[in-house]
């Protein structure tokens, strides 16, 4: 895709994230009728990013660096009324399943340090959120595991802090292969 294809992908996913926090903000009233509206704008707005970034980050390339971006960027704007509609789109679609692989690809070099981190603090985020099962099941905590031996401390942070909410979350705290790799 050339560079104003991405510019337009990059705009509209910021609209769209932009009419997700307004939802999001939405769910704090106390209509009912105004919650139902909101939360639903918000799982079709959430739903519909993830799928538009899973299928970037399988594309390589300058789509990919810039779906990471977008990625980490959409679960930052993640507020606590928004959590479980961010982490049910994203065990809907197959976005850890790309993720995942493309943070691998990537690898942990001085040059992708920094776009690294970016995917890495969505991830770490998702799995504090409540979507640890969906990390865990995509091979997300042996990829932490890999980077506790990264000679980069801000890898090596993020690599601590998923540990840490993976095995926070009940689902997986309590699954044996968890323990086993640990």
């Amino acid at each position: 895709r050339g560079h104003a294809a991405r510019a337009a992908a990059g705009a509209a996913r910021a609209a769209a994230s932009a009419a997700a926090a307004v939802a999001a903000q939405e769910l704090t009233t106390t209509a009912p009728e105004t919650k139902r509206a909101a939360t639903t704008t918000l799982r079709l707005t959430r739903i519909s990013l993830m799928t538009d970034l899973e299928a970037e980050l399988t594309a390589g390339g300058d789509e990919q660096s810039q779906a990471i971006v977008d990625f980490a960027a959409v679960v930052e704007g993640i507020s606590g009324d928004g959590e479980w509609v961010v982490m049910n789109a994203v065990e809907e679609s197959a976005l850890l399943v790309a993720l995942v692989p493309a943070l691998r690809r990537i690898g942990d070099t001085e040059a992708t340090e920094e776009l690294f981190c970016t995917g890495l603090s969505g991830l770490v985020n998702l799995a504090g959120f409540g979507a640890g099962r969906a990390v865990f099941a995509t091979g997300g905590l042996d990829l932490f595991l890999e980077l506790l031996a990264s000679p980069h401390p801000n890898v090596q942070f993020y690599a601590v802090a998923g540990i840490e909410n993976l095995t926070a979350n009940i689902d997986v705290a309590s699954n044996p292969e968890v323990y086993a790799k640990l």
